[in-house]
């Protein structure tokens, strides 16, 4: 077990140093210590000392878990009845969001893709009860790499849509290169489509070959489904979010309930958590589950654990920099982070293919007109070939900091992405110039160019995030395309 005691462990860069505390540390230890008195005695002090109104969805998130934990023992305090209004309006968008997310899962089910829940959601089809405690908005949802490509072509004849902005037939086209990709659907549909669980620019295969082998079944509001063993959800609730600097700290109240599993393997558990890299965060989220919270941890898996307190200095100094919550960051703790998190997200291997992006220029000439397209088809039929293009387009700049997004596509696939940054720019008409080479085979047929929201938008959004990621209507000017 660990050692708390010694002065080293709170002092930068020991471990406790990135611990949850003081507000952060209240409603976690409320949320989820083992002794329930101690957990409300530690709850009430915090209640009676902030104003609610300041509070965010980080802490919105927590007072449900505690909410939905100690109920009417909570009816004696003024706040009551916000922390019962907060828990519905939470769970009601969890249920509209569901309403919309369900029917995907079923869909891919009856078209015989394999469907396994994570974070949130396994905690959920694990556990119906947990509703009213675990917020869940969105939808995490991984399927093999030999399904995505299936899964995403019925995601688009349900009209569902990327965050990004981009089409479908770019989304497909950069779908190998990506371990998620987020799809709004509906009015609340919200689905994160994983195709790998571990390993952020690349996958893990030994790690996602023993996380389906052992996955269990489950049932989710009336889909079967797969969950990962209680190891596996130890294991990527760390690797996804130990540090994201408790921009949420549900995954960790998540780690809480999973240590109760009388399935656990311990020892799969330390092994994953070695090939996964993540030694150093685990050792930080499970000190201060043990030796903070009270949970019991299998001595052999600490004992292993904590050798990684005497890893090289360099490597803590970045762990508990990252891991540390960002309410209790400083100006100078916040930027070491951001260098140490920069430094990790370039050791990362990056996959071999991406989309192609051409950069446009602004140029002189542009004509006033009203006549605009968002979307023009201009080659009804090419010839197989490398060819190089010259495209002039005529539109209205906005006045805000944006990226204007065009796609070139055929009526088959994605060819290339076409933008043009802009941070400081006046307002006004202009023309912008797009040039670069794209290979045609027999299937392309129908080419357009098609402007493209900077992000998916929902209808009725606010006038000032049309303004800045909306699509912009365009006038073709002009459109070359010779053979090379």
């Amino acid at each position: 077990m660990w050692n708390s005691t010694r002065p080293a462990f709170f002092r930068f860069p020991g471990l406790g140093w990135a611990w949850p505390k003081d507000r952060l540390d209240s409603l976690i230890y409320a949320a989820i210590a083992p002794d329930q008195d101690q957990a409300l005695a530690h709850f009430k002090p915090w209640l009676t000392g902030i104003d609610l109104n300041d509070m965010g969805f980080r802490e919105h998130r927590l007072l449900t878990a505690i909410s939905a934990r100690f109920g009417n023992a909570l009816a004696g305090f003024p706040e009551y009845p916000r922390l019962v209004g907060l828990q519905r309006n939470l769970w009601t968008k969890s249920r509209m969001a569901l309403r919309d997310t369900v029917p995907v899962l079923r869909l891919f089910a009856d078209n015989g893709i394999p469907v396994m829940l994570l974070k949130g959601a396994a905690r959920l089809a694990l556990c119906s009860a947990d509703q009213k405690a675990r917020v869940s908005h969105d939808l995490d949802v991984l399927v093999p790499p030999s399904h995505i490509d299936q899964a995403l072509a019925l995601l688009g004849e349900k009209e569902w849509h990327g965050s990004s902005g981009e089409s479908h037939h770019c989304i497909i086209a950069r779908s190998n290169g990506l371990r998620a990709m987020n799809f709004f659907g509906g009015r609340f549909g919200d689905i994160d489509l994983h195709q790998w669980a571990y390993g952020f620019q690349t996958p893990m295969p030994e790690l996602e070959t023993a996380l389906w082998d052992n996955a269990v079944q489950a049932e989710f509001f009336g889909v079967q489904v797969l969950v990962p063993a209680a190891s596996d959800r130890i294991a990527l609730a760390i690797f996804h979010s130990a540090y994201d600097a408790h921009n949420h700290s549900d995954w960790l109240i998540d780690c809480a309930h999973y240590l109760r599993d009388p399935e656990l393997d311990w020892g799969r558990l330390s092994d994953t958590i070695a090939k996964a890299g993540i030694n150093f965060p685990a050792a930080v989220a499970f000190s201060y589950l043990n030796a903070r919270i009270g949970l019991p941890i299998d001595r052999k898996f600490s004992s292993r654990l904590q050798r990684f307190e005497d890893t090289g200095i360099a490597t803590k100094v970045a762990g508990v920099l990252e891991a540390k919550p960002q309410s209790d960051w400083t100006p100078s703790v916040r930027l070491a982070r951001r260098f140490v998190k920069s430094l990790r997200l370039r050791r990362q291997v990056k996959p071999a293919t991406r989309a192609a992006v051409i950069k446009g220029k602004f140029g002189h000439g542009a004509e006033d007109s009203t006549e605009n397209d968002q979307n023009i088809t201009f080659l009804a039929q090419a010839q197989p070939g490398k060819f190089r293009f010259d495209i002039t387009v005529d539109l209205d700049v906005k006045d805000v900091p944006r990226r204007y997004e065009f796609e070139l596509n055929s009526e088959a696939r994605h060819l290339t992405r076409l933008n043009k940054r802009t941070l400081v720019t006046r307002q006004g008409r202009k023309r912008l110039r797009f040039s670069g080479t794209v290979t045609l085979t027999e299937q392309d047929s129908g080419l357009w160019l098609e402007a493209r929201p900077g992000r998916y938008l929902y209808p009725g959004v606010a006038a000032k995030a049309v303004a800045r990621y909306g699509t912009v209507p365009f006038r073709l000017v002009e459109f070359q395309l010779k053979a090379q």
